[in-house]
């Protein structure tokens, strides 16, 4: 515990590399409008996409699936809806239907039609309410919805295309040469019905639909994701890039140059320039030619944090499209860090000593903070990795194929799921050298014995539910789940409790996350972030009512969907579904790399140490014959250290003191070598004991065959005892000062020699 040192500091926001999954785009003139996968929602670019705001719909951020001008009215279907403004979305107002899937919108005279994930549902009145088509429809998911004169073409998934010519009463199949049945989109120009589907390509009917012939010369990928027409150009997304054809569609040819993302979700163009919306990187623009693509992502955030740890100062963030990406604390700039990764979409992560390890497409470690990965998925029968811990010197990961266990960090890995009933594991937790796991649909399992055996400790409540987080603390277990809120047991799952009071709505109760501050359970919902209050067993957004003075508003924060909570016991982080990173100080941190440094006798010999902290220092007990570069600062520094010369021959030392309010302060000693270290005059010849300081050998030059030697530490014990030999290995011996003495006749002559 250490409540009674947590500080009231404010949230620190931070944002990743923007991009993410982009699922649609639309532009009028220099106005771009943009949908993300994730809960940044909608976003608006007035400069054609230089600069990206996000703005609520509703007061919340949706998942955007499609979006639609008509008559200045811009209409927005997402995972909540439809939504339509009159302002580019400063401000919204919501449509009545009771669907949440919508593909598609289309115009025709007074009537807007909207497809949907279970059929056609149309409005009369401008948008503001909607009814399902009553047909055969009803029972398809519509895709696509395009208009021609007044018939009206609807795109299924699975079930080909259907035209009507009465508005929707009735519709009459029109599948003729069309051979695959998922349709992606639609594009009508003139007589030319354009049909882009999934793994089939490109379709082309100029009878209204009644024939079709494929249009795949040159395409090397057919799974069509958006189709769009200037004056003289046909364009399309797919899963490998743009492709342009300046024939009507006879031809085609692939234009990526700088486009990093090549799968294309979709497509907006106009006479000078060309957009695409990506599945991991944004938005990149172009001229209408696809000459060269440029990265439009300034603001544009659609990322998911998925995973969060630390090691030595730096905060290292996995994302579900981005990969990984690493920041110091100081200077919060991310960079990417994917070398060696197959996919970019990282599940879960932990720091095990030196080494990260990485739930990708498999396991894949770095020992350089993110630059370099290797895969390390010996001995796994699943590469779906969806939970991480470490308890000791092991790690345990959930997979799609149960829990795996390594002990020699991710070099190798055992199944340890005796006794799970599901093996589809999506959450670990540990406590108390015990083991808890959350199988899909089966409550929790615990393990006694380090994963040899597991048993269920779930009840009724659980039995059913998806358990999405665990959070174990002593003898109580938390768990959190998928629309059941979270749910505590103290008595090793005999009995449990839901504890949702202040938990009102859905997203409230799907958790994502749980984590704890000392004795104070945080949980991050799809419906931001909780914190629990033992003082009135309630969760509250605004929190700093009880006796540990733990101050956390997370208002700040807003409703944004939590994906993760990292916990290092000197931050909290808050990893969000919109790409951003809220940090918050709860005590200060101070340490450095080495207390014990040795430096020459040298005029201007110089030694570095490192200090990493999260508030302000200061370095006292300086020396005159020493000179710091830093006596004070904030954060993490390299000190490099100045000594003038040393004209004795005897070792000096001093110690400097590193302080902080409110942590331990830290010595550094600091030893210097003396003018002639290594000259021994004995008898005729001069001896020569070098190096001095060494890490490893010792020689000695012009020892005379009679000599004897014996090594001793400080202590008087001795490691080297009456040798007569040139030269000795001090590898194995720890650091610190050794006494070198050689017997020659009478004469007994001691040294000091440093093992650094």
């Amino acid at each position: 515990m250490f409540t009674n040192s947590i500080l009231l500091a404010q949230w620190q926001k931070t944002t990743v590399p923007f991009g993410g999954i982009v699922n649609c785009v639309y532009e009028k003139g220099d106005t771009v409008l943009a949908g993300t996968s994730q809960h940044g929602g909608f976003f608006f670019s007035p400069d054609g996409g230089d600069n990206w705001v996000s703005r609520k719909i509703l007061d919340d951020y949706p998942a955007v699936q499609t979006i639609e001008m008509h008559n200045d009215t811009l209409f927005v279907g997402s995972n909540q809806g439809i939504s339509f403004s009159t302002n580019f979305g400063e401000t919204w107002s919501k449509a009545n239907i009771n669907m949440t899937a919508i593909y598609q919108f289309n115009f025709l005279n007074n009537f807007a039609y909207a497809g949907t994930s279970s059929g056609l549902y149309k409005s009369i009145d401008h948008g503001l309410n909607w009814e399902r088509i009553d047909t055969t429809l009803t029972q398809y998911a519509i895709t696509s919805v395009e208009i021609k004169d007044s018939c009206i073409f609807s795109g299924t998934w699975m079930n080909g295309l259907f035209r009507s010519t009465d508005h929707g009463v009735t519709w009459t199949p029109v599948n003729n040469g069309l051979t695959q049945p998922f349709i992606r989109n639609m594009l009508i120009d003139g007589d030319d019905i354009f049909v882009g589907t999934a793994s089939g390509g490109l379709f082309l009917s100029t009878d209204n639909g009644e024939n079709w012939v494929q249009k795949n010369n040159g395409l090397y990928n057919w799974f069509i994701n958006d189709l769009e027409k200037n004056e003289n150009f046909l364009y399309v997304g797919t899963w490998d890039g743009v492709y342009i054809s300046d024939d009507n569609g006879d031809n085609w040819n692939k234009i990526v140059n700088g486009l990093i993302d090549t799968e294309i979700r979709a497509l907006s163009v106009d006479d000078s320039i060309l957009y695409a919306a990506t599945s991991g990187h944004g938005i990149f623009k172009s001229d209408y030619l696809g000459t060269e693509w440029t990265e439009k992502n300034n603001g544009l955030a659609g990322l998911e944090i998925s995973a969060l740890v630390t090691l030595d100062g730096k905060i290292i963030a996995g994302t579900d499209m981005g990969g990984v990406f690493v920041s110091s604390l100081t200077n919060l700039s991310w960079t990417p860090c994917n070398d060696g990764l197959p996919v970019k979409w990282i599940t879960s992560m932990v720091a095990l000593g030196n080494t990260i390890v990485a739930g990708n497409d498999g396991i894949y470690t770095s020992k350089d903070y993110g630059q370099n990965w290797n895969e390390a998925s010996t001995g796994l029968t699943s590469h779906q990795i969806d939970a991480m811990l470490t308890l000791e010197n092991k790690i345990f990961i959930g997979t799609f194929d149960g829990v795996f266990m390594s002990e020699d960090t991710a070099k190798n890995w055992t199944n340890v799921s005796n006794g799970l009933t599901d093996l589809f594991i999506q959450s670990l937790s540990c406590s108390n050298g015990n083991l808890f796991t959350g199988p899909a649909g089966v409550g929790i399992f615990m393990s006694t014995d380090t994963a040899k055996t597991w048993i269920n400790i779930s009840n009724d409540l659980l039995s059913s539910a998806t358990v999405s987080a665990i959070l174990a603390i002593d003898t109580c277990i938390y768990a959190g789940t998928r629309g059941y809120g979270v749910l505590i047991t103290k008595d090793y799952g005999q009995s449990w409790t839901m504890m949702n009071n202040g938990l009102n709505i859905m997203g409230e109760l799907s958790i994502n996350s749980l984590n704890h501050v000392g004795d104070t359970i945080i949980a991050g919902t799809e419906k931001g972030m909780f914190v629990f209050n033992n003082e009135d067993s309630t969760w509250h957004k605004d929190f700093s009512k009880n006796s540990n003075k733990l101050n956390i508003k997370s208002t700040e924060i807003d409703s944004i969907a939590i994906s993760t909570i990292y916990n290092n016991n000197y931050y909290l982080y808050v990893g969000t579904k919109n790409s951003d990173i809220w940090i918050k100080k709860l005590r200060n941190a101070l340490s450095v790399s080495n207390e014990n440094l040795i430096i020459g006798s040298e005029e201007n010999s110089t030694v570095s140490f490192n200090i990493t902290s999260n508030t302000n220092w200061l370095i006292t007990n300086i020396p005159s014959w020493l000179n710091v570069n830093f006596e004070s600062g904030t954060g993490n520094k390299e000190i490099t250290i100045t000594a003038e010369e040393n004209s004795n021959e005897s070792l000096r030392s001093d110690t400097l003191i590193v302080t902080s309010e409110g942590v331990e302060s830290k010595k550094v000693v600091v030893t210097q070598q003396g003018n002639i270290t290594g000259l021994i005059n004995l008898g005729i010849n001069t001896i020569y004991i070098y190096p001095n300081p060494t890490n490893n050998l010792i020689n000695i030059k012009n020892l005379d065959a009679n000599s004897r030697i014996t090594i001793t530490n400080l202590q008087g014990i001795s490691i080297i005892d009456n040798e007569c030999k040139d030269y000795f290995d001090l590898s194995s011996f720890n650091a610190g000062i050794y006494l070198v003495k050689i017997k020659f006749n009478n004469s007994v002559i001691v040294k000091k020699v440093i093992k650094y």
